[in-house]
């Protein structure tokens, strides 16, 4: 099952970050002057900026894109776990590992118990820790709503899974 994943990459050179990157370049401003505009403007990419110039240099060509694979996150989880029913929409998971790979899914299973549900995710942890990897990246992330949650809250998981991505694990 593991295949090519789409790495959505909010770095790439036509973003419109990128392209006032490239712009600053094109018009005489130094590579360390960027790298501060950047930082100052943006709040720089990653703890404390330390990306900052690693990101600046791929957006202007000056890098290739696997020096900046690693900073596109989510990656690959190593489990996932329920956490709790979010009604009718399905259920609401965990994806754990590093904390690049630790983030929110909602596994949209409607009809399924909970039952059902946990005994999907224990039988198939690796296939369903990929599919909520790949939708991170390639889908959209989905709305959810906990039992009880006040009408204006809105919650958004990173990823999700739809019971067309999982119904040929189920029996």
């Amino acid at each position: 099952m593991q295949k090519a994943v789409n790495l959505r990459n909010p770095f790439r050179p036509g973003t419109t970050e990128s392209q006032w990157v490239i712009f600053q370049r094109d018009e005489g401003i130094s590579i360390d002057q960027i790298v501060k505009n950047v930082d100052r403007l943006t709040g720089g990419y990653g703890t404390t900026g330390r990306h900052t110039r690693l990101i600046v240099e791929y957006q202007l060509g000056l890098q290739p894109f696997e020096s900046i694979e690693h900073l596109l996150t989510p990656h690959l989880p190593s489990k996932i776990e329920l956490i709790q029913s979010v009604g009718e929409e399905g259920y609401l998971c965990l994806t754990s590992g590093t904390e690049e790979e630790t983030f929110h899914v909602l596994l949209r299973t409607p009809g399924l118990s909970e039952e059902q549900a946990r005994a999907l995710i224990n039988d198939h942890q690796q296939d369903i820790c990929f599919l909520a990897f790949k939708n991170a990246h390639e889908g959209y992330p989905f709305g959810y709503a906990l039992p009880g949650d006040p009408p204006s809250m809105n919650r958004v998981a990173e990823a999700g899974v739809s019971f067309a991505d999982i119904r040929h694990l189920i029996p």
